[in-house]
């Protein structure tokens, strides 16, 4: 019709780029938002192949899980050939780790990415396979760790300084409030697991331990996804080592435990649903059984639920770093953030996550106020808006005080 249009009719030229614009906005596609992202954490053992199994097993228990983005660990030469299998883009950082993604890798991080989902939408997405000896619930059942404190210092001799290393490369991501996603193989189990609940169940040799790096990265103010969603560490153990080298094979005094992670962080970032793949549905820890299972151990893959967009200021989620979001921050500021997460401490104008909203945070607002408006800009803003009123100040210090509350 368009092309008709400018075939036959006499048209000026101011209407002629009219009509070609419409027609050009026609023709391209609209890019719309990601409102969900399916991310999944797999081990798949020495390139996916050492189990006997051609790499298509690999690929298709990706394909099971419908994940969008892939951390892997052991990854060997195999990360070009799994990700042109699925049609995804990948980024291999050496021969142990690589996260492939159905989406444009915009920047490459150390030890991570930023993906580009749509012209509104970025995630960043790190990858992590930590030293797996000592390991040190093995050591437990040998009786060279008999106590919690050894463990405890033991794991941290093992892995704390890759840790420390990890979250420094990850506290820009982290303090910019967008989603961020921290894949892994961390061989450590989670202070969630080892519980006293848990030993007092007979669970984990009968002991409680506070391992060190799930407790430092939930430090840093990301979620640990499955123990979210799934919050009974007895009934539900959720265990990922191991399935068996090969599944279902396995040796008799085998230690079986959660040692694969999905980590997550963002200003209204919601985990939604998350499942384990393996080789047997009926064994307790597997939601999606595979056979033949071509890897030591089982997958982890997180549904979750994305803004439509994220700008640093933006507290009210609406796209625009405006006005609305200034006076949003200022009756923050009145705002006990205890007990709060960390979406709920971001929509109060904690810019810095250490949950207050002071004067760190205001210097923040600034930067991003003028960063999206232009300098001068905040300082224009300021001068058209008046100081928050008494009842609006109350009003936000109820709402904070009632979901103090209710987490408690």
């Amino acid at each position: 019709m368009i092309l008709e249009m400018l075939r036959w009719r006499p048209i000026s030229c101011s209407a002629g780029w009219r009509v070609l614009a419409i027609a050009f906005a026609l023709a391209v596609p609209r890019v719309e938002a990601a409102d969900t992202l399916r991310v999944m954490t797999y081990n798949i053992w020495v390139g996916g192949t050492v189990g006997g199994q051609p790499l298509s097993r690999t690929v298709g228990v990706i394909q099971a899980a419908q994940a969008d983005v892939i951390g892997i660990q052991e990854v060997g030469g195999s990360a070009a050939a799994i990700a042109n299998s699925l049609g995804f883009y990948y980024h291999g950082f050496d021969s142990d780790i690589a996260i492939i993604s159905r989406y444009p890798i915009a920047e490459v991080l150390n030890q991570g990415v930023k993906l580009r989902l749509s012209p509104t939408q970025e995630a960043y997405v790190f990858d992590v396979h930590l030293a797996p000896y000592p390991y040190q619930p093995y050591d437990i059942r040998d009786g060279l760790i008999t106590t919690e404190s050894q463990a405890i210092v033991s794991a941290q001799a093992t892995r704390g300084g890759a840790v420390s290393a990890l979250l420094n490369n990850m506290s820009d991501a982290l303090g910019s409030g967008g989603p961020v996603f921290l894949t892994g193989d961390f061989n450590e189990p989670s202070h969630l697991d080892w519980t006293q609940e848990a030993a007092n169940a007979g669970l984990h040799f009968g002991m409680k331990v506070d391992w060190p790096t799930s407790n430092s990265v939930t430090d840093a103010g990301m979620i640990d996804a499955f123990r979210a969603l799934r919050p009974d560490e007895v009934n539900d153990r959720g265990e990922t080592w191991t399935p068996g080298y090969p599944a279902p094979n396995l040796d008799a005094n085998e230690v079986h435990d959660r040692i694969d992670f999905v980590y997550y962080s963002g200003f209204n970032v919601t985990a939604t649903g998350a499942q384990i793949l393996g080789y047997d549905e009926n064994d307790g820890n597997t939601d999606i059984g595979i056979q033949p299972y071509p890897s030591d151990h089982r997958a982890v893959v997180v549904g979750f639920d994305l803004p439509a967009c994220f700008a640093p200021g933006d507290l009210n989620g609406d796209c625009a770093l405006d006005t609305a979001d200034w006076a949003q921050f200022r009756s923050g500021q009145q705002v006990d953030m205890t007990g709060l997460s960390q979406s709920q401490a971001i929509a109060l104008g904690d810019l810095n996550n250490d949950f207050r909203n002071n004067h760190a945070d205001f210097v923040l607002f600034k930067t991003y106020f003028e960063a999206a408006n232009g300098s001068g800009s905040f300082v224009a803003m300021l001068s058209g808006v008046p100081e928050p009123s008494g009842f609006v100040l109350a009003a936000w210090a109820v709402l904070g005080w009632l979901a103090a509350a209710r987490r408690r």
